[in-house]
């Protein structure tokens, strides 16, 4: 049923048609802004008593509202639990409510606390991080972003995009990167720097000077009295599958608002910044 219920995205799409905020609607329904979220990320349902005030405030029928288009597009297993529960009577019904609406509270739970514990917030650098002779870093304080934990970015602390080749085939023009936050960088170690060229990342020599590891791309720059100051060492690249699903987006800001305003206040952002 997950697939035809498409409670959450039909209430939302609703709301916004006519114009009304999260707290409008909330006013409307006498309940808290936060259970009108938790309604439209799919999170809890309705009261049962509630149903038809909410109708009426839409002006929607209650088949509408669910997308309950049955016994057409269900599938037999559905069509099946649909007949059983209409042979059910008032009390049987909303004895079976309960039990699924507990069932799908503790399953909704279950998937929150996954997200919490295979998720953390990281920085994210808007400026690039050149392969090449250097880029603007800028004054422009990062972002919060949220990504999937691995081994690649355990022990990092922010991510900042490649900008030139000249690291290639290690990193390619457009990687985002895993750095962790630090002064000084071992020999063989790829660090971010901070240069009088501007930001760039590039590979720790024995001898302590930066070189690229594409041999059609050289770079002179020595690290002794070149103004280069050492900002992270990378720790691993960002693949696709780091990254949320588009879906889980707005779930994972619910989960995570407290670190995410945490974020902000530590960095001196603006709530919309």
């Amino acid at each position: 049923m997950a697939d035809t219920i498409r409670f959450g995205a039909t209430l939302k799409e609703r709301r916004m048609k006519l114009r009304f905020s999260q707290q409008a609607l909330a006013e409307l329904m006498d309940v808290s802004r936060n259970t009108v979220i938790n309604w439209e990320a799919d999170r809890n349902k309705p009261e049962y008593d509630v149903l038809p005030r909410l109708c009426e405030v839409l002006d929607l029928s209650l088949g509408e509202l669910f997308g309950t288009d049955y016994p057409e597009k269900a599938d037999p297993q559905e069509r099946r639990l649909l007949s059983t529960y209409r042979q059910l009577s008032p009390g049987g019904r909303r004895l079976a409510e309960r039990v699924v609406s507990t069932m799908l509270d503790e399953e909704l739970r279950r998937q929150d606390e996954e997200l919490a514990s295979s998720f953390r917030v990281f920085a994210e650098y808007y400026s690039a991080v050149a392969a090449g002779s250097g880029c603007e870093f800028g004054d422009r304080k990062p972002g919060p972003i949220l990504l999937k934990k691995n081994g690649r970015n355990d022990r990092a602390d922010a991510v900042v995009r490649v900008s030139g080749d000249s690291m290639e085939p290690v990193y390619r023009d457009g990687d985002l990167l895993y750095f962790r936050y630090a002064d000084d960088a071992p020999a063989g170690a790829d660090a971010v720097c901070s240069t009088g060229r501007g930001a760039i990342v590039k590979r720790v020599d024995d001898d302590g000077t930066l070189y690229s590891v594409n041999p059609a791309r050289p770079f002179s720059m020595k690290t002794e009295g070149d103004n280069v100051r050492i900002l992270g060492t990378v720790t691993g690249v960002v693949a696709p599958s780091d990254e949320p699903d588009p879906k889980d987006a707005g779930l994972l800001r619910e989960i995570f608002h407290d670190e995410l305003q945490d974020f902000r206040k530590q960095y001196g952002l603006d709530e919309w910044e």
